[in-house]
């Protein structure tokens, strides 16, 4: 994440606490509200158990939050191993979209957009460009998807912040020039709110090149 950061991708800073204190600290330095998740191997469905809280509102909340998923996974799943609570800054729902960078053999550095969420599997509807990308190959890979009017306005909700997508497609195309070591990249998903407010990644997943 530190790498996408270093180009000016709208990374959601994250961090895996490990007492109330902490998720205080976190969230009076990050702001509220904030999301939190337990982190453990043995918890599969996380929800379940009460191992996830969205739109904790203040600092206080957060340490209350803490203390008390401990407590209802103590609970309900005694044997679990815990590794901490991850927390990070919750932002709107917004349209979710894949970003990627893939090597390929013939073409070299190839970036990928496309819908993302539960769509990027079930619609697979995604368009690539070589890098270095131009502006114009941008548009094509934006208004080329099937599902481009999700980004506009309609039935009064405001238009998708596309500028801050075209923003993102330049950078990872900067980043693939200057970091050849990377194999393949992606940002999924890739949260687009109201026009005027940004985008942000919510997870990402960087592979570099076996040399050996």
């Amino acid at each position: 994440s530190e790498v996408l950061r270093a180009y000016g991708l709208p990374i959601l800073e994250s961090k895996v606490v490990q007492s109330a204190e902490e998720a205080r600290t976190f969230a009076a330095e990050t702001g509220c509200p904030v999301v939190m998740k337990v982190i453990s191997d043995d918890i599969v469905h996380k929800t379940d158990v009460g191992g996830v809280v969205l739109d904790v509102a203040t600092p206080d909340q957060a340490a209350l939050e803490f203390d008390q998923m401990m407590k209802r996974i103590g609970d309900s799943v005694p044997d679990a191993r815990i590794k901490g609570i991850m927390m990070r800054k919750m932002i709107p729902a917004g349209e979710e979209v894949i970003l990627g960078l893939k090597h390929d053999r013939v073409f070299g550095p190839v970036v990928m957009f496309g819908l993302g969420g539960v769509f990027v599997e079930l619609l697979k509807d995604v368009r690539f460009g070589v890098t270095p990308v131009d502006p114009a190959t941008i548009e094509r890979m934006i208004s080329g998807l099937k599902g481009s009017a999700l980004f506009g306005s309609f039935r009064g909700r405001a238009a998708r912040d596309m500028a801050s997508v075209r923003e993102c497609i330049g950078r990872l195309s900067q980043l693939a020039a200057e970091c050849p070591q990377i194999e393949e990249l992606d940002i999924n998903p890739l949260i687009i709110l109201e026009e005027g407010k940004g985008s942000f990644a919510a997870d990402a997943r960087i592979i570099l090149k076996n040399n050996t």
